[in-house]
């Protein structure tokens, strides 16, 4: 894999996914992304609680045994007689490289772990290298270049040899796809630190994109039955509510719903024919002109909240960060950070 490829990878460039105007809105948990941590039972326990009790020591243990899972082999898979990451590695690659960065001498049980592992467990661990690689991991893998069968291992060792190590640090400057919110509560669950979750409320404060082109298509519209229709959707599924002759949004009218947001929980909670909902929001979106990109912003901000609402349910910690932060916050992140404020522990 070349090494602006991989750079990418990591980087999470690759990981915008966007919607055409056939496909399905994200809904439920595959809105704009995967669980954070559904890469298996035993993996999920260690690193929810690792911030509050840290076991480093357990960490080869783990990975050891997510190696040898059902979970990694969806994560790391087969093509051409090479092994490809998908998304979920990436994250997986984040987590471990991120201890190691943390706990360096983790690097020296990552050598032990590639000594025995099969291909797909090599190609794992070799891009957990490219992050965090130090100058024993790199003499470690020259001396076993001459050993390596597969094509694409030696253009990797090669790329961590030649090439400075790209850290975590550099990952996520600007929150650009749900895997990179994925890693941001990965970097919380690790560190225990209010970085990552305040750029996760960064998110919420981005331009309301669906109330700005609504208000837009409203300022232009006038009662029609096409524009009846589109009316009529827009109450359907998402219980707005519009008035065409006054040409103004009636519900939710308070600005400090941010309809981004507003939509896109609806959706992920919605029960509807997701059939008719395809047919009906590409009708939406084509009179209204919202973009793919347009759609991106939605599902990342109703992401980022959902993201909240759920980790302060299960981290007394995440409520104390956005305690701390609601009364310096826009009227819009207020809004939502006082529900996420309201939400009771499990």
């Amino acid at each position: 894999m070349p090494y602006k490829k991989i750079i990418t990878l990591l980087l999470v460039l690759l990981l915008l996914t966007h919607v055409d105007s056939g496909a399905e809105i994200p809904s439920g948990t595959d809105s704009g992304g995967y669980s954070a941590f559904s890469a298996g039972k035993e993996f999920s326990s260690f690193i929810t609680v690792f911030y509050i009790s840290p076991r480093p020591d357990k960490v080869p243990e783990v990975l050891q045994h997510l190696m040898t899972s059902d979970t990694f082999k969806d994560a790391v898979v087969e093509k051409d007689g090479e092994f490809v990451l998908t998304q979920k590695a990436v994250l997986l690659v984040y987590v471990f490289a991120r201890l190691a960065e943390l706990y360096p001498q983790l690097l020296r049980d990552y050598e032990r772990l590639f000594n025995s592992a099969d291909l797909r467990g090599r190609t794992f661990l070799l891009t957990v290298f490219i992050t965090c690689s130090d100058q024993s991991n790199r003499a470690f893998l020259k001396e076993r270049t001459a050993n390596l069968r597969s094509a694409e291992e030696k253009k990797t060792v090669d790329i961590i040899l030649n090439k400075p190590p790209l850290t975590t640090a550099a990952i996520i400057k600007e929150v650009k796809s749900a895997l990179e919110l994925d890693c941001l509560w990965a970097e919380f669950l690790l560190t225990g630190e209010k970085e990552p979750v305040e750029k996760v409320i960064g998110v919420l404060a981005r331009p309301d994109i669906f109330r700005t082109r609504l208000t837009t298509w409203l300022s232009g519209s006038s009662p029609s039955e096409e524009n009846g229709k589109i009316k009529d959707i827009l109450e359907k599924y998402w219980n707005i509510k519009v008035d065409l002759a006054d040409k103004r949004i009636v519900a939710p009218a308070d600005a400090a719903i941010d309809l981004d947001i507003h939509c896109g929980l609806i959706l992920r909670n919605s029960t509807v024919n997701k059939k008719d909902l395809t047919k009906d929001f590409a009708e939406l979106r084509k009179v209204i002109g919202l973009s793919d990109e347009d759609i991106f912003v939605l599902v990342m901000k109703s992401t980022a909240a959902w993201s909240l609402y759920s980790n302060a349910r299960q981290h007394e910690k995440v409520r104390e960060i956005c305690s701390e932060t609601v009364a310096n916050q826009p009227p819009k992140v207020r809004f939502y950070l006082t529900q996420v404020l309201n939400i009771q522990s499990e």
